[in-house]
Parts: C-alpha cells; sequence; structure tokens
C-alpha cells in the first residue's frame, strides 16, 4: 500500500488503497477520479510532480513558519524557556565558609 498527496490540492498518488485497482499500479487521483496509472513509482511520482506544477499549488505558510525575524524568534524562544520562578542557586554548589575544609 502506497499513499501520498495534497488534501489541499485534491490531489493524490495512491498504490492498493481502497480507492484505486488493486493491479499492482500507481494511480494518480484528481478530484477523485483517477486521471494516471503508472507501473513504477518513479513514473508515477513524474506524472504526479508535474500535474502539481501546472496547477500550480503554493502550500499556505502556518501561523508558525514564519521566519520573517528568525533571530528574534530564537531568543524570544530562550527566554520563555528558561527557568521562571526557580532559584537559580539551587542548582549551584556552593563551597562551605569554613576555611579549614579541604576537597
Amino acid at each position: 500500500m502506497y499513499k501520498q498527496g495534497i488534501k489541499e490540492a485534491d490531489l493524490f498518488l495512491e498504490e492498493g488503497t481502497n480507492r484505486v485497482p488493486n493491479d499492482g499500479k500507481f494511480h494518480i487521483i484528481k478530484n477523485g477520479k483517477i486521471i494516471g496509472s503508472y507501473k513504477t513509482l518513479r513514473k508515477a511520482q513524474e506524472a504526479y510532480l508535474n500535474i502539481l506544477q501546472n496547477i500550480e499549488y503554493t502550500p499556505q505558510k502556518s501561523p508558525s513558519e514564519d521566519h520573517s525575524k528568525p533571530i528574534e524568534k530564537l531568543i524570544d524562544r530562550y527566554l520563555s524557556n528558561r527557568y521562571v520562578g526557580i532559584n537559580p542557586n539551587r542548582f549551584v554548589q556552593k563551597r562551605p565558609q569554613n576555611k579549614s575544609f579541604k576537597a
């Protein structure tokens, strides 16, 4: 079984699924209809990518993919992940104040 696709473009490449014949071929499905069948995955992927380019599909950026200011975002993420409310000295091993102590 093989399946890849883009739901927003309603374009899929499938083999061995319930939407395509069980003939061992790779089928391209557009808008719910088989528009091409290929014996090899490589040929099917070439055709799939060609169709994808022809329909000029461009994925939409999600809000988490905003790379306009990567340095500022990195700094914000670092600062937001700091140990807020935890005493940083708690994790520091201090030497005893007694001067007669030898390590």
